[in-house]
């Protein structure tokens, strides 16, 4: 990291950043220092996505309201005997094609272990749910061939 010291200190002044650390040096094992643990944390984030925390922030928000207050509330409520996946992928042949891989990702399943029942749901979201419009966003977003799979 020291080899980079003089091009790390500039893009510090460049972008006023911990201007408030008037010692050179002091600054630059502040910056190095910080720019580790962040460097380790990115590291255990494989797989994951970082957000801010206005974004943490706005999506548990829009998680409550969606549990709380939408019709698919019911998609998170947990039951004894029953097991829910989100977008699992279910793989399959057909019996009359054989040779045939296939493969469905629906939204939500459910399978209910005490009535042996498997529920697949899958959500399609519209602007306009009126009868013209539904037919339009089903055509343009091929929601027929989606579902006939």
């Amino acid at each position: 990291m020291n080899v980079h010291k003089n091009v790390i200190l500039q893009a510090l002044e460049d972008n006023n950043f911990s201007q408030n650390i008037k010692d050179v040096d002091k600054r630059f094992d502040t910056v190095v220092e910080k720019a580790g643990y962040w460097w380790e944390t990115t590291l255990h984030t494989t797989g994951k996505i970082v957000v801010s925390d206005k974004t943490r922030s706005f999506a548990e928000v829009v998680s409550s309201m969606v549990k709380q207050k939408s019709p698919l509330g019911v998609f998170f409520v947990e039951h004894t005997g029953m097991d829910k996946y989100l977008q699992i992928p279910i793989l399959f042949r057909m019996p009359d094609a054989p040779n045939t891989d296939c493969k469905v990702l629906p939204d939500h399943v459910t399978i209910n272990h005490n009535k042996k029942v498997i529920t697949i749901t899958e959500i399609k979201t519209i602007f306009d749910y009126t009868h013209e419009n539904f037919l339009t966003q089903a055509k343009a977003y091929n929601y027929a061939t989606q579902l006939s799979f």
